[in-house]
């Protein structure tokens, strides 16, 4: 039997809302390719073979984003994280399942960042520098005001640990 990484763990999730920016992201994303194509299919339409290709390719984009529409709400039921005595966890991932583990005392910064998507919606996102080169720690999606205050709270135990200087 398949069990989660962090199954057992009572993880917070991120807020309802943020299938809906992901599904944005995904559309926008098939309307530059789309664009993309169509330009090219404009200035080759004299070749049958290039039009062709530019019709197999937009095909190929519209079925990869009615699968990215599809699964949104999964993907977005699928982050989440938890405060731990010392550490903060966090889970990511529905077929490619991500757990990291961060030490509040290696957090270096902690960022809140949120774009003119999430900001419509209200959300922000939680980006970790830590001393890891190789660290890509986020946590997308959050309510702005419990972003920040889950930064502030993040700031002070890992001001409490000092184990990153």
């Amino acid at each position: 039997m398949r069990t989660a990484l962090g199954s057992e763990m009572e993880f917070q999730g991120v807020d309802e809302n943020y299938f809906k920016v992901l599904r944005i992201a995904a559309l926008f994303g098939f309307g530059i390719c789309a664009l993309l194509l169509a330009a090219a299919g404009f200035f080759f339409r004299e070749s049958a073979a290039v039009l062709c290709v530019v019709c197999a390719l937009l095909l190929a984009v519209l079925c990869v984003t009615a699968a990215l529409l599809a699964v949104a709400r999964r993907r977005a039921r699928a982050v989440g994280y938890l405060l731990g005595a010392d550490e903060l966890l966090v889970r990511k991932g529905i077929m490619f399942r991500r757990l990291v583990v961060v030490p509040y005392g290696r957090m270096q910064t902690v960022n809140v960042e949120s774009g003119p998507v999430l900001g419509h919606y209200g959300l922000a996102e939680i980006k970790f520098v830590t001393a890891s080169a190789d660290a890509d720690i986020s946590i997308p999606g959050i309510r702005l005001h419990d972003a920040q205050n889950l930064r502030k709270e993040l700031t002070r135990l890992g001001n409490a640990k000092m184990e990153g200087l």
